[in-house]
């Protein structure tokens, strides 16, 4: 149980941290808001949520297999993921200096394992995928095959 000491104690503290008070705590705090916004898994839901679906469709192919259909979904989440990664990156190199005249380099590096997992899960999707489709494919061959003695 906490003392109401603790408590005092806690309170005061909590008053202190109120955020960034200058302007570049601000700036910065706000470039770590759209940084770990990339991380966030339930973006895709809203507004892409149908970029996602067409896609996936796409990617799947006629006909798919719901498994073949969930390989395909993780494919075209990690590509869209991919490509807002680099539209944010274009938006950080295009006036190419920050508000202090510095070239925003490390700004632009801080976004790189983002577009690294989104590949990855790609790629991993995909290879998930190619052996849904042959582990598919030698099915269908299994059961048109005619067994003679």
């Amino acid at each position: 149980m906490t003392s109401s000491r603790q408590q005092t104690a806690n309170r005061n503290n909590a008053r202190s941290s109120t955020g960034p008070k200058t302007a570049a705590g601000r700036v910065r705090a706000k470039l770590n808001a759209r940084r770990h916004g990339l991380a966030a898994r339930n973006r895709l839901a809203g507004a892409l949520g149908n970029e996602v679906q067409v896609l996936t469709l796409q990617i799947a192919g006629s006909n798919p297999s719901p498994a073949a259909l969930t390989a395909a979904g993780r494919i075209a989440e990690a590509q869209i993921d991919v490509v807002q990664v680099r539209a944010v990156r274009r938006q950080l190199i295009a006036p190419g200096f920050n508000d202090e005249g510095t070239f925003v380099w490390s700004d632009v590096a801080k976004h790189d394992r983002y577009e690294r997992r989104a590949l990855s899960r790609g790629k991993r999707a995909s290879e998930d995928l190619d052996t849904i489709r042959v582990l598919e494919a030698a099915r269908i061959i299994q059961s048109k095959i005619v067994y003679t003695t």
